[in-house]
């Protein structure tokens, strides 16, 4: 037997796979982004141990004193003379320019002599967008390393990625690290806990046309980075110790020069020295951030949408803001902490939205789901039933289709008097908006005491009382056959004021005949593949039938008020609740024994 597919199974996949293929396309960058921006700031959170920028990375920072102190910027390169003089009392490990020397001036052969003296020094190399350099003056190239300092923003203007090599065109930061490489010589007598920090990878380069990139570690704001003014520095008013094995960066800081926007610093921004720092202190510390194999994301995203619509599926409205109040926290919990203690970033906005579409996307089926059933009880049920009906559908459907149950029921027939002889008389234009004005009536009737209009045939309505949940007490099947009596009841009290209104028009009266019985029924889908109905049968139903049609022969015996007949398992049931009278034992047709029956002379007791 072929067990159709779970909705969870079919749907989550779809909306799994729409979700991976949106992965694909980079449709979820732009959050992914904004998520980055707030787990970077998530990890000064006290909870966690406290980030630190590493101690060896220093900046010497052309900021607004320098400039008031030298005037405006660009200047001339005595500056960087004074500069290098004084650090070469106590050399840093490493320099690096992050100033542009492509114009020559007077001072350039001086410049390059003190750079060669110290030899630790890299100069920073700008690079068109067509990638071709802007020449560095070859007096600086012959005595210093050069760096690239190319960073590309995200379209928000933040930068998360760094580019170490551009072919075997290193960084700024990378050419800083292979000089700081070529002298730990000098460190060799430092305490051993200061040599186990020393110890770092820098990356090999790649192929010509191609880049590496590194994602960034934006630990803490950049501006944490121990600062000092060039201004100071130059004039020897700092120890110059301070820099002593250092690798230091000398950049412009000052207020609308080489803007840097960071996760820490949108407004006002810090300034782009600062990305060279960061990338030294994510080489030397090893905390640049891995990313989830892609692989590994499409498939997760795959998997989570059907797992979560599994989890859902099942429960109530408040389980399942429960359980998506805890996904999400658990999910962006999880990403945290594999951010602070593993470097490892997780996508946070692709689970969690895939998630989130996941329940949406259930709600909608089981709303499309819960109109299907609707429809299939629509005109025959109450609002009231058919929100029993939707509540307890489990209850109800099974492999596709409604399960089959044997239930105890009242079934309630009836039919219009002589409808033979009218309809042979009656123009068929006029005969249906008169029997569709009848039958609309006699169900509202039905309806409004919770019975269920299961078919109309041709003049005749048969209506169920009990159905589609078994009646578990005697209490519950008593209460079934009084609305059953109390709707035809209803039925004969409504034909008062319709006859009314068909006589002003000119049309046939009509009188009706109700035949009522209680005992087993079996309900559940009946009909082929293309068409599918709700239906009970079973011999109650052709009793049921069978009675109504009495009421011809019992009305031409007596005066009674009401032309409906009741077998003895409904009037046992309602016998204290109707005034009733005996019409003796009858035979019915298909019966072997004859029946006891009863019909109802007066309205409810009280």
């Amino acid at each position: 037997m072929n067990l159709p597919v779970k909705p969870w199974a079919w749907l989550g996949g779809l909306v799994g796979l729409g979700c991976a293929v949106l992965w694909q396309v980079g449709a979820w960058e732009t959050l992914e982004r904004a998520a980055y921006n707030t787990l970077m700031r998530s990890q000064n959170l006290p909870v966690f141990p406290e980030k630190q920028w590493d101690e060896r990375v220093v900046v010497i920072a052309i900021d607004e004193a320098s400039i008031e102190a030298y005037g405006r910027f660009p200047w001339e390169r005595s500056y960087y003379i004074d500069l290098l003089t004084q650090l070469s009392f106590a050399p840093p490990a490493a320099i690096g320019f992050d100033v542009i020397f492509s114009e020559p001036t007077e001072h350039d052969a001086v410049l390059a002599e003190e750079m060669m003296f110290g030899g630790n020094v890299a100069i920073a190399q700008a690079i068109r967008k067509d990638l071709e350099p802007i020449e560095v003056l070859p007096e600086f190239t012959a005595v210093a390393k050069l760096g690239h300092i190319v960073a590309r923003p995200d379209p928000d203007s933040i930068i998360r990625k760094g580019i170490s090599y551009i072919g075997d065109f290193p960084s700024l930061s990378v050419a800083m690290l292979e000089i700081y490489q070529d002298t730990l010589d000098l460190t060799l007598s430092a305490p051993d806990e200061e040599l186990e920090r020393i110890f770092f990878d820098i990356p090999e380069p790649v192929a010509q046309g191609k880049e590496q990139h590194h994602t960034l570690n934006w630990k803490r704001p950049s501006a944490d980075f121990p600062t000092y003014s060039f201004s100071d520095v130059a004039s020897g008013n700092l120890d110059p110790d301070i820099f002593a094995n250092k690798l230091v960066l000398i950049g412009i800081t000052a207020t609308g020069f080489d803007p840097l926007q960071t996760p820490f610093e949108l407004t006002p921004p810090a300034s782009a020295v600062y990305f060279h720092a960061v990338m030294l202190d994510n080489f030397l510390t090893d905390s640049f951030l891995r990313r989830s194999p892609h692989i590994l994301t499409l498939v997760a995203l795959l998997l989570i949408a059907p797992a979560t619509m599994f989890i859902l599926t099942p429960l109530n409205l408040r389980g399942r803001l429960l359980f998506l109040t805890l996904a999400f926290v658990g999910w962006w919990t999880v990403g945290l902490l594999s951010l602070v203690y593993a470097q490892l970033l997780l996508p946070e906005i692709a689970p969690l939205g895939t998630i989130l579409l996941a329940a949406i996307a259930l709600q909608f089926y089981e709303q499309y789901e819960k109109q299907e059933l609707m429809n299939l009880f629509a005109r025959h049920v109450s609002p009231e039933m058919a929100a029993v009906i939707w509540q307890r559908k489990a209850e109800i459907f099974s492999q596709g289709q409604l399960e089959p149950q044997e239930l105890t029921a009242t079934v309630l027939f009836s039919d219009i008097r002589g409808f033979t002889k009218i309809s042979e008389h009656f123009p068929p234009e006029e005969l249906l908006p008169w029997l569709n004005e009848y039958l609309h009536e006699m169900t509202l009737c039905i309806i409004n005491h919770g019975g269920i209009v299961d078919k109309y045939i041709g003049d005749g309505i048969m209506a169920v009382f009990g159905v589609p949940f078994a009646r578990e007490t005697k209490a519950e099947i008593q209460r079934d056959a009084i609305a059953a009596i109390a709707a035809s009841l209803e039925m004969h009290d409504k034909l008062k004021p319709l006859n009314k209104s068909l006589a002003a028009k000119g049309l046939p009266q009509i009188e009706i005949g109700v035949g009522i019985h209680t005992g087993k029924v079996v309900a559940g889908t009946v009909g082929g593949q293309e068409r599918l109905s709700y239906s009970v049968v079973g011999d109650t139903v052709n009793t049921s039938s069978r009675l109504e049609s009495l009421n011809k022969t019992i009305s031409k015996k007596g005066d009674y008020p009401f032309n409906i007949i009741l077998s003895q398992a409904t009037f046992q049931l309602i016998q204290n609740h109707y005034t009733t009278k005996s019409l003796g034992n009858m035979a019915i047709r298909g019966r072997d024994k004859a029946m006891q029956l009863y019909t109802v002379v007066g309205g409810q007791n009280p």
